[in-house]
């Protein structure tokens, strides 16, 4: 009887598995068809990105600054029509900072005083494909996810230095900000995205410290808010690097980040293994981040000096 039981059973599990693998692949091949391209061009689309600069001599206070973009109205250069992007709050903005189209799932832009279009984003590239920012950047896709956003599928294209850039909102993170929302990198923390409106209506938004839904607030505009106590120190006569002022039983990830805004490094750190060495590394001025459950609690900039 066991002879012809077990059979069965396996077959069962075969017939199981299967079934399971079935009930998979049909489900990514629904959500698959409910996607649909979500162009950034967009004049309901609104950013918000935000200006953080360290005041004072210690790491602890900083001064937020929100930047506020808007698509509103048609210009035209070199015989194409184009929408104009605002750097501005208001509904009749008048601080006018450059021209964007959207084409076959690539965007374009003119900058202030320009006449000459340059691609920005391309939304039809595929793993290794890259689009030259300036004389010695450019963005590389790594890997492409698909993300969820305001009930929509949507593409995330990672570069290989751990920013992000998604379908209609642009770039979230890394190191730059894809023209006409970039963002300056040698900042106490720089400019960095704070969310994306669709009409008055928030579908994307930082989980980082600086997050406020009322940058358009004069008084939020200028306040201060508080970090942590927590200190980045380097050491010229031993090399090393060490962090103060982390909280017991907490892990934490630190990355140092070239001027040309390549990461060279990720260290798993703690309150008790909070010193590692940099020998490796030449003279000169890198990037740091800290951050806590993928959420930064400390950005700045250092001079690694050897002795």
């Amino acid at each position: 009887m066991l002879m012809l039981i077990t059979p069965l059973i396996v077959t069962d599990m075969k017939s199981t598995i299967l079934s399971f693998i079935f009930i998979l692949c049909f489900s990514h091949f629904m959500k698959a068809l409910d996607y649909e391209y979500v162009p950034l061009v967009n004049e309901e689309h609104i950013w918000s990105y935000c200006d953080a600069r360290r005041i004072g001599s210690g790491p602890v206070e900083y001064d937020l600054k929100y930047f506020h973009f808007q698509i509103k109205g048609d210009t035209v250069i070199q015989n194409i029509t184009y929408k104009k992007v605002y750097a501005d709050c208001s509904s009749n903005p008048t601080n006018y900072a450059a021209s964007i189209r959207e084409e076959n799932k690539k965007v374009y832009v003119v900058k202030l005083n320009e006449q000459q279009e340059k691609l920005t984003y391309d939304f039809n590239m595929e793993v290794g494909d890259r689009i030259q920012i300036d004389d010695y950047r450019y963005y590389e896709v790594s890997k492409i996810d698909m993300i969820e956003i305001a009930g929509k599928l949507r593409k995330c294209y990672n570069d290989f230095y751990g920013g992000k850039m998604i379908e209609g909102i642009g770039t979230l993170s890394g190191n730059f900000f894809l023209y006409p929302f970039d963002g300056i990198l040698l900042y106490d923390i720089g400019r960095r995205f704070n969310y994306q409106k669709q009409g008055s209506e928030i579908v994307y938004k930082t989980n980082e410290f600086y997050f406020n839904a009322d940058d358009c607030d004069p008084v939020a505009t200028n306040k201060i808010k508080k970090a942590n106590d927590i200190q980045v120190v380097f050491n010229p006569a031993n090399n090393q690097f060490q962090i103060i002022g982390l909280s017991s039983g907490n892990s934490y990830s630190f990355e140092l980040i070239d001027i040309t805004g390549k990461r060279l490094m990720i260290n798993s750190v703690s309150k008790d293994n909070n010193c590692f060495n940099v020998n490796n590394l030449i003279q000169g001025l890198y990037i740091y981040r800290l951050s806590e459950n993928t959420k930064t609690s400390l950005f700045g900039k250092i001079v690694i000096e050897h002795r």
